[in-house]
């Protein structure tokens, strides 16, 4: 990836730095990777700060000027952004070659920064503070699904669309599940979204006592997260004797208690329009598809055409069937040839190849 090689990119998002890993992330850590130096702004601080993460990556706090910026009219808060950016190259004593924004509240208007490349990453439709302005003043958009290019497509004639990314990690730690029962089902994410559709949850459990149901993410304020979760599930779900709570785990955990599980689930409030929008491509199915087991959802648009990989339905009421028709079936569906199935489409999406895809659009400009 020469493209990258000795660029500084600024890389913005809208979740911190922390022990979860999303997109942004794995991103900024494969760029790092693969001979770029990027600096991943942290959310806004009382002061400037910049630390090491690993090899060519760092965390940057910062202090902005002024606060309520989307109020300002665009050539104020274009060159409040021109400034803003001056002033953490002068603190860093470098120069950014890219500016690679996933989020539509900082930053948003790039319009005055000519010489650099200008890169919109819209991931999730929730994230759509100040879109429009983001997609037209940049030179590229990316996003992960038709929704998002169709809502991208009208401020801008560059908008790709680059699936959600797979990062095949090279260092797996051990994790113990402490498992009691012959089956478990395996949960990966946060879990005080209030998206979850815990009533569906709660029946998909009470219907399969002799399932161990195993829940990894955060239930409290993390780095993905500032809200708490509606505790009466968390207290329903303690009080469960088939379930368990592993909390916050180091992605590193991840692919050892993926690996563990039998069966998957991502079930969510897919009520109307723009739910299926809004669940249009889910970041973990990548995690879960690289593990190669069973995974059972409600709807996720980008995998209408592979629902072999994916047993999904747009009916909630059809989600406690479902799950028990598939791991009824379990051994069929964890079998070698849907496995492998599974793992190849997560591959082929790692997050090298989709940087490899991006680097060709960069370079050729289509």
């Amino acid at each position: 990836m020469e493209h990258f090689k000795n660029k500084h990119i600024l890389l913005i998002s809208p979740e911190s730095w922390g022990k979860s890993h999303v997109s942004k992330h794995h991103y900024a850590l494969e760029l790092a990777k693969n001979g770029a130096k990027v600096f991943f702004l942290q959310k806004p601080s009382k002061k400037f700060n910049c630390t090491e993460i690993s090899h060519n990556l760092y965390s940057v706090q910062y202090r902005p000027l002024l606060k309520g910026v989307k109020y300002l009219p665009p050539t104020i808060s274009a060159l409040y952004t021109k400034i803003e950016i001056k002033k953490i190259e002068r603190k860093l004593n470098i120069s950014f070659d890219i500016i690679w924004n996933f989020d539509t509240s900082r930053f948003f208007n790039l319009s005055k920064l000519y010489k650099k490349t200008r890169i919109c990453h819209i991931v999730d439709m929730a994230e759509n503070h100040q879109r429009k302005i983001l997609a037209k003043t940049s030179d590229f958009c990316f996003c992960t699904s038709d929704f998002l290019a169709d809502a991208l497509n009208p401020y801008n004639n560059r908008v790709f669309k680059i699936h959600h990314g797979y990062q095949q990690n090279s260092k797996i730690q051990p994790f113990n599940i402490k498992s009691r029962s012959k089956s478990n089902a395996g949960f990966v994410g946060n879990l005080s979204r209030k998206c979850m559709d815990w009533t569906t949850i709660l029946s998909v459990i009470e219907q399969n006592e002799k399932v161990d149901f195993h829940f990894v993410g955060s239930y409290q304020m993390s780095n993905l997260s500032s809200q708490s979760i509606e505790y009466q599930y968390i207290e329903k779900l303690n009080s469960l004797p088939n379930v368990i709570l592993h909390g916050e785990v180091d992605s590193e955990y991840i692919p050892s208690f993926l690996e563990q599980m039998d069966i998957l689930f991502c079930i969510y409030h897919v009520e109307n329009q723009e739910d299926i929008a809004q669940h249009s491509n889910l970041h973990k199915m990548m995690e879960y598809l690289g593990s190669g087991k069973t995974i059972v959802s409600t709807w996720v648009d980008e995998f209408k055409t592979n629902q072999d990989l994916v047993f999904m339905t747009q009916n909630k009421s059809e989600i406690p069937v479902l799950f028990s028709k598939s791991l009824a079936n379990i051994e069929e569906f964890n079998g070698h040839e849907l496995s492998q199935k599974r793992k190849e489409f997560a591959e082929s999406h790692s997050y090298k190849n989709q940087l490899i895809k991006i680097e060709n659009i960069l370079t050729n400009g289509n």
